[in-house]
């Protein structure tokens, strides 16, 4: 029986491989843009500017690809430390063309043991996946709340459309379905962000019912 591949070194070869013609297809746009080979019609900029546009969304891809390969291998650093759940909270930034606006609620006075950039990130990626999918709102709410978990007292945070936030923080754990981290139009970002949250011994939910791609919630234990 043949040996499986090491699919986190395959990964990285990809990225590397994909990489380094992106470069040059990146750089020759560069010199185009910038008239170095001669002016551009309006029509040409245009035409350009999408392809550099494009080149740059697959540079972002390559990088959330190194990223995952870089986990599974253990190769990835955490500057774990005390952080408030308001601070990370307040770091949360939408994806450009969300079109949404964010609604933080009231921060809750307690502290995660964590790293705070790469929950950040996290809580960003799960809050643009729950806004592309919004559509009985304009605004999405990230609402904390103080919940018993399986490994003690946790924070809780829904997110979602007002009515979607609070139904979820209504709800029992048990009856939130399971997060689809796999959806399309976020890339990996959302692979990556259940990846950080397991590593912090958290939990990533989907909502209720037909609503389940419409809103999300994160759990993370407290620091002891």
């Amino acid at each position: 029986m043949a040996e499986a591949p090491d699919w986190p070194k395959v990964l990285s070869l990809t990225v590397h491989e994909f990489r380094t013609p992106l470069t040059v297809v990146a750089g020759y746009l560069h010199m185009l843009s910038g008239d170095r080979v001669g002016p551009l019609t309006d029509a040409q900029r245009r035409v350009i500017d999408e392809a550099a546009r494009s080149c740059s969304r697959m540079s972002a891809l390559l990088s959330e690809v190194s990223e995952v390969a870089h986990f599974h291998q253990g190769r990835l650093s955490y500057l774990r430390g005390p952080v408030s759940l308001s601070r990370i909270m307040q770091s949360i930034e939408l994806t450009p063309g969300a079109e949404r606006r964010l609604v933080i609620g009231n921060g809750i006075d307690v502290e995660i043991e964590g790293d705070a950039t790469r929950l950040g990130r996290a809580f960003s990626a799960v809050a643009s996946a729950v806004a592309r999918e919004t559509i009985d709102s304009d605004d999405v709410h990230v609402l904390p709340a103080l919940r018993d978990g399986p490994a003690g007292r946790e924070a809780f945070i829904a997110i979602g459309s007002g009515a979607v936030a609070h139904e979820i923080l209504e709800a029992p754990p048990a009856d939130l379905s399971d997060f689809d981290a796999t959806r399309g139009g976020n890339g990996l970002s959302l692979v990556i962000a259940r990846q950080v949250l397991q590593e912090h011994h958290g939990r990533l939910y989907g909502a209720l019912g037909e609503r389940a791609r419409a809103g999300a919630a994160i759990a993370l234990p407290l620091s002891s």
